[in-house]
């Protein structure tokens, strides 16, 4: 595969690093890892905890059970194997403004924003099962 894109489906699902796992096994080197998730660190989701509030993006009555933020993403990726290169970082949407202000808001604070992505470039082969032990140690 040259390209796989996984967008705001992370969040919902607990064997990420089988998923992991499988991008980087059939992945070329050189292709490109694109994923989408909610973002944890938002604003209005740090907003909603400051208030003493469940951010909307992990309530426990929703579909979600991960949450995610850009230093927390970059370093479960990297867990199980370092040959990933992160290309480009962005943010989409910004409660709860609207747009064109929470386009330029995204843009310039992605890391507040209501979505993050991610462009990770494969760098090197990936020969080992790196996610799969990585998790068999979390057990």
């Amino acid at each position: 595969m040259d390209i796989i894109v996984i967008n705001q489906v992370m969040e919902h699902v607990k064997e990420v690093f089988w998923i992991l796992h499988e991008v980087a096994r059939v992945l070329k080197a050189g292709g490109h890892f694109i994923v989408g998730v909610p973002n944890l660190a938002a604003l209005h989701q740090r907003l909603l905890l400051l208030l003493g509030q469940q951010p909307s993006c992990i309530k426990n009555y929703s579909w979600h059970v991960r949450g995610y933020t850009k230093g927390d993403f970059i370093r479960m990726v990297n867990s199980g194997f370092s040959g990933w290169q992160l290309k480009h970082f962005g943010g989409s949407a910004f409660p709860p403004f609207s747009t064109p202000l929470a386009d330029w808001l995204a843009k310039a604070f992605p890391t507040l924003a209501g979505s993050i992505f991610f462009d990770f470039q494969k760098r090197s082969a990936y020969q080992d099962a790196g996610y799969l032990k990585f998790a068999e140690t979390r057990v």
